[in-house]
């Protein structure tokens, strides 16, 4: 099945407008928003908890939607690979997950109710959540944008998005670091991780990095300190 896909998927041919990198971000990011919006809202009414409808949601509108999009407009994927770039990525989120448990003991009810129960399952719900935020952010408006608008305006435009990207954690993060302490933490995040991705061009260390920040506070609530 999987080999007939990909034969299927080698003769299509998309317009040749959608070669060069803002069409190509417009047709990939406008549907993924629109798609996203759509799973979430009907998962929602079919019955799914708000977390699970967002998992879905982002795994098949954030992720498969623009890795098919590369496919079909024959780009490479170009996530980077288990190098000294993807130690990097793990290493800034490790400081990011310092930053966040440093809040730990002024409110240790905040972190319990964020990974909710089993373990297991948040674990496995929040992959395609915060894995897509890196996915979009850097590999297709960072690195498509800086084919054409340099690396600087790219660095800024992929920031916007983050920023705009983590609204719902602006509120759910707001009891733990305040609304300005919320508005610093998002956006420092998200000019850190650029500026990151911008010397290293890995954002699999990254994807990684931002599932271990779930996992790590799961192994601090777990422990009881």
């Amino acid at each position: 099945m999987s080999l007939l896909l990909a034969k299927l998927l080698s003769r299509y041919t998309v317009p040749k407008v959608v070669s060069s990198p803002l069409p190509f971000l417009v047709v990939t990011l406008v549907p993924a928003v629109v798609a996203w919006w759509i799973i979430f809202l009907g998962g929602q009414l079919m019955g799914a908890g708000s977390f699970t409808a967002k998992a879905i949601a982002s795994g098949l509108a954030f992720i498969l939607w623009p890795l098919l999009m590369l496919r079909l407009t024959h780009r490479r994927l170009e996530l980077g690979g288990l190098d000294i770039n993807f130690v990097w990525g793990l290493a800034l989120y490790g400081v990011i997950t310092l930053v966040l448990l440093a809040f730990y003991p002024h409110d240790p009810v905040f972190f319990e109710d964020l990974v909710g129960s089993p373990r297991w399952l948040y674990l496995l719900k929040v992959v395609p959540v915060v894995m897509a935020v890196d996915l979009l952010t850097k590999r297709f408006v960072q690195k498509e944008l800086a084919r054409m608008l340099g690396d600087t305006m790219a660095e800024v435009a992929q920031a916007l998005v983050w920023f705009f990207g983590h609204a719902l954690e602006l509120i759910w993060l707001k009891p733990l670091l305040g609304t300005w302490g919320s508005i610093l933490f998002i956006a420092t995040t998200g000019l850190a991780t650029g500026r990151l991705y911008r010397h290293t061009g890995n954002v699999t260390g990254m994807m990684v990095g931002h599932w271990m920040v779930s996992l790590v506070v799961v192994i601090v609530v777990d422990s009881g300190l």
